[in-house]
């Protein structure tokens, strides 16, 4: 888990170069990963949550001091954690960086409160701060997951039919969590019909063609993606 949380800190890095060299990372990591000795190499996102890989790099570093009466505790595991506690913030800042007038005190949907893709555990999600930082901003925030109901960290019931929640007035539309949902044509179609005036993938969910779709109504914009501008 250690292993795990440095490869996702080391791709954080690598997305903000991405986004400020024009650059698709995403296109990049997918032909290292043709090399199947680099085939781990993790993808950009809005961070780590969950309850394994926020802990045991901590754990271990704790281990090595009070167990084993270390000086030091594992300096680059601890920075790792720090980088991943930090990406929620990073991708609410690079939606402001492009977009800061059209998201301020707007109507915001976050799709998925789920740490990952389809499950229903959002212990630790990284969509707690990202949702708080909205909230912060003055946006009227909206949630939608198909797995949760009752998001009991915030203490607040989850509309599940996409129905209910995805409507016309929506300033800024985030897919927060890698649900397959949000992979399906038939979700393209309906925030096509939709058209919201920002769509934000905070995951690097949605396929070039999907991308191109949406951008005939919507302003897109990708963590990773500089080359969307």
């Amino acid at each position: 888990n250690s292993y795990r949380a440095m490869n996702i800190a080391f791709i954080a890095e690598w997305s903000r170069f991405a986004e400020e060299s024009g650059v698709n990372l995403f296109e990049v990591i997918n032909a290292i990963r043709m090399r199947t000795t680099h085939s781990n190499i993790m993808h950009p996102g809005i961070g780590v949550g969950g309850y394994c890989l926020t802990k045991d790099p901590l754990l271990a570093s704790w281990s090595r001091q009070q167990l084993f009466n270390s000086d030091m505790g594992l300096s680059q595991t601890e920075a790792s954690v720090s980088i991943n506690n930090q990406m929620p913030e990073y991708a609410f800042n690079f939606l402001l960086s492009r977009f800061s007038d059209e998201v301020l005190e707007k109507n915001i949907l976050l799709l998925g409160v789920s740490y990952r893709g389809d499950v229903s555990d959002t212990r630790s999600s990284p969509v707690d701060l990202f949702y708080q930082l909205c909230i912060d901003a003055g946006c009227n925030v909206f949630l939608h997951d198909p797995y949760v109901t009752f998001w009991e960290e915030r203490q607040l019931n989850i509309p599940k039919y996409l129905g209910e929640v995805l409507r016309p007035g929506f300033d800024v539309v985030v897919i927060t969590a890698s649900h397959s949902l949000y992979k399906t044509r038939k979700f393209i179609d309906h925030l096509i019909i939709v058209k919201p005036k920002i769509i934000f993938d905070s995951l690097g969910i949605l396929s070039e063609e999907d991308i191109n779709r949406l951008k005939r109504v919507s302003k897109v914009c990708v963590i990773g993606r500089g080359d969307l501008g």
